[in-house]
């Protein structure tokens, strides 16, 4: 009797897991609900630190603002947190980029391995999750990244909006992350969109047949936004922003893009606990909020 419930505890605890992985974390309901739902009612710090253990296994994970500051308390944080936790293996942000921009970080971070004085630099290129790599390669851990592909996140978006709709969403958000630069100043505004063209055109215009000009961008947004907005304000902010109500289908696109990548984030952090005991991971605060109730329950049931 005493085996045949030990036996029914397993495969009950097997089943479990096995709905929550594949409903729950391949679906994104979990995501979508406790990110909608609860994360509204939590303070919004500028650092979260959790540590998730089931047995032997553990997960250590640091939520953050993104900080490109060498000086940053953040950066502080990721080295006192590693040289307590001890990880074996870290996962680390890094969004969709092109293949020559992972190459130039792939030789800086090796000449940062060579000389340690570049360190400062190697943070104000890539920021908090480029040094978190930094700090695992140094120790000779492993050192992952568990996004999907830009061409994963575009085929997924497809499924639900218009090319247009996906063109525009991300020509905002490419703005959004560049208007310190541009200032209120035309010039700089044409400028930002060759930059644009040269970085992402080939991925962008594989998927949706449009290519990414400054005229194209201002025609899209006037015709599915209704009307201009500031390019220079806080508008552009608000237009891609996740965590305020979809007025827009821009900020519809942006849930739906944070739901697709945490939900692969996600697995990708289950698979690596089969191999791992001690996972430390460095995302940004959002990140953290929408995955942290998933990863409780993965960790709860984690075998």
């Amino acid at each position: 009797m005493g085996l045949y419930t030990v036996l029914a505890h397993f495969f009950m605890k097997q089943i479990l897991f096995h709905i929550i992985r594949i409903l729950f974390l391949r679906k994104g309901i979990w995501i979508r609900f406790f990110y909608n739902q609860r994360t509204r009612k939590l303070v919004y710090k500028s650092f979260y630190k959790e540590i998730f253990t089931k047995n032997q296994k553990q997960l250590l994970y640091l939520g953050e603002i993104h900080t490109q500051d060498p000086g940053s308390v953040y950066i502080k944080n990721i080295w006192n947190s590693f040289k307590d936790f001890k990880p074996d293996c870290i996962v680390y942000e890094q969004y969709i980029r092109q293949q020559s921009w992972v190459d130039t970080r792939e030789g800086r971070m090796n000449d940062v391995l060579l000389d340690n004085s570049m360190i400062d630099k190697l943070i104000r290129f890539y920021g908090e999750t480029g040094y978190a790599d930094y700090l695992g390669r140094r120790s000779n851990n492993t050192t992952v990244m568990i996004e999907p592909s830009g061409e994963e996140i575009f085929d997924h978006l497809l499924k639900y909006y218009k090319k247009e709709e996906v063109f525009l969403f991300y020509c905002l958000k490419y703005l959004k992350h560049n208007n310190k630069g541009i200032k209120n100043n035309p010039e700089t505004l044409e400028q930002c969109f060759i930059d644009y063209h040269r970085q992402h055109n080939d991925l962008i215009f594989a998927k949706t047949g449009i290519m990414i000009t400054k005229e194209n961008f201002l025609y899209y947004e006037k015709k599915l936004l209704n009307h201009s907005f500031d390019l220079y304000s806080k508008e552009v902010n608000q237009l891609v922003n996740e965590e305020d109500l979809s007025k827009y289908v821009t900020q519809k696109i942006a849930k739906s893009e944070l739901y697709f990548r945490d939900t692969k984030i996600v697995e990708g952090i289950y698979e690596l606990t089969k191999k791992y005991n001690k996972i430390a991971v460095v995302y940004g605060n959002t990140h953290y909020l929408s995955q942290r109730k998933v990863i409780k329950e993965m960790y709860r049931w984690l075998v």
